[in-house]
């Protein structure tokens, strides 16, 4: 299982384990609209903008020295390295705050934690078999 021992650790928050599911949501371009009066055959065009790399989300089973951890961040708005590592020796790193915190307890399943962090810049990764990074987005502000 490549998810199997997965881990979350933020330079200010801390290690975080026993995660279910963790998403990388989505880096997206804005469109910037650079139609003008010369455009010919009445059609909009566009060219491409500032990069947003998304938000990371993430599921654990619940853990009060976690929740604590990430709710006090998100309180005191804490921007901090995140490194994501996974069982087979894949890293990913990146910079962000958490913008989001829920508790979801179900009567008949265990208790799960999510959090949501807000990547602000790029998003650096590395394999198990390479000792070499490589950027997600064009620009790299990410440190390990």
């Amino acid at each position: 299982m490549l998810g199997k021992g997965t881990t979350l650790t933020g330079s200010v928050t801390g290690l975080i384990g026993h995660i279910r599911n963790i998403n990388f949501e989505g880096t997206k371009v804005d469109n910037l609209d650079n139609t003008d009066a010369d455009t010919p055959g009445y059609h909009r065009t566009f060219e491409p903008g500032l990069i947003d790399s998304g938000r990371f989300t993430c599921e654990v089973l619940y853990n009060a020295t976690y929740a604590w951890a990430v709710l006090a961040a998100l309180k005191n708005r804490v921007t901090e390295s995140w490194k994501v590592q996974f069982a087979d020796g894949r890293r990913r790193w990146f910079w962000g705050y958490p913008d989001d915190s829920s508790l979801a307890g179900p009567h008949d399943a265990l208790v799960s934690y999510n959090f949501g962090i807000k990547i602000t810049g790029a998003i650096t990764s590395s394999s198990s078999s390479s000792s070499s990074s490589s950027s997600l987005s064009s620009s790299s502000s990410s440190s390990a």
